[in-house]
């Protein structure tokens, strides 16, 4: 968990990547989480596999991160950013639920970028709750929104199927 990668002079425990480790297992549960929910392709170029899902929001993430900057809570940020851009958040609940397991939740902190052992674990499920109703993947499916007329000459409708309240 986060905890575990907290180690002010990681030369003593006499493994010296505790915090790579770490995030290595992260990773590790979130590629078999993505496998498991899409499946596995073993065509790493074209693929349309979990494994290939994964591999391309983690390249999306790292496109977001600031030099210098990178944390677990950060990069973990990046990757809900990364999920959002590209598929409309299609899988927050699974990456959120991935990190929260490993103490990267919701009130989880990262510290000082200088200081490598004031990690903050923290297992707080993120607000759409341990059935993740709010990241619902209505935007995605064809028969829930219709804009007419396309293209438009400025004047047009929004039809929300199943939907109630103010847009």
């Amino acid at each position: 968990t986060l905890n575990n990668s907290n180690n002010p002079d990681n030369t003593n425990s006499g493994y010296r990547y505790t915090i790579g480790n770490v995030w290595a297992t992260i990773m590790w549960d979130l590629t078999w989480a993505y496998i498991e929910k899409y499946g596995y392709d073993s065509n790493i170029y074209t693929g349309t596999g979990g494994n290939n899902k994964v591999m391309k929001l983690a390249l999306d993430a790292l496109k977001l991160q600031a030099c210098n900057t990178a944390s677990f809570t950060s990069t973990r940020d990046n990757l809900f950013a990364a999920d959002q851009a590209t598929t409309g958040g299609q899988d927050y609940c699974l990456i959120a639920e991935v990190f929260r397991r490993r103490g990267v939740g919701l009130n989880a902190t990262s510290g000082d970028a200088n200081n490598s052992a004031d990690q903050v674990e923290d297992f707080t499920a993120f607000p759409a709750g341990p059935n993740c109703t709010l990241a619902v993947d209505y935007f995605n499916n064809e028969g829930m929104i219709n804009v007419s007329p396309n293209p438009s000459n400025g004047d047009f409708n929004v039809r929300i199927n199943k939907f109630s309240g103010k847009v």
